[in-house]
């Protein structure tokens, strides 16, 4: 999966609908509470079948996260989906990219890091 077909694959997801929810945004100009704005207001992106990806579509969202020429809202969108999969190879990806993520996504990943974990109790 490239980064255009993540992107056809998601909007293929949320044509019978998104998860309800509500949203608005807080921008104080600090690096840790836009990251964490930016995250909870992400979920708007979930579609409304957004658990039990299968294995190999959770491989593909993995794969692309560690992409380097992948723009940081593909990646965004991807750690929030493989947040909420009750999955352990989703918690292991999301392990494993934690250890490394892209300098403006470090707080966006310990957040799906720690959503996930919630996913897999």
């Amino acid at each position: 999966m490239n980064e255009k077909e993540f992107w056809d694959f998601l909007a293929d997801l949320q044509r019978p609908g998104k998860i309800s929810m509500l949203s608005g945004s807080i921008s104080s100009g600090a690096g840790p509470t836009d990251s964490i704005g930016n995250y909870m207001s992400g979920h708007s992106i979930l579609p409304a079948e957004h658990q039990d990806f299968p294995q190999k579509i959770v491989e593909q969202l993995g794969n692309l996260l560690f992409l380097e020429n992948v723009r940081s809202a593909t990646k965004e969108a991807i750690l929030i989906l493989l947040a909420h999969q009750p999955s352990k190879y989703a918690l292991e990806i999301l392990e494993k990219y934690n250890l490394s993520p892209a300098k403006e996504l470090e707080i966006f990943a310990e957040i799906a890091l720690e959503e996930c974990y919630m996913w897999n109790e």
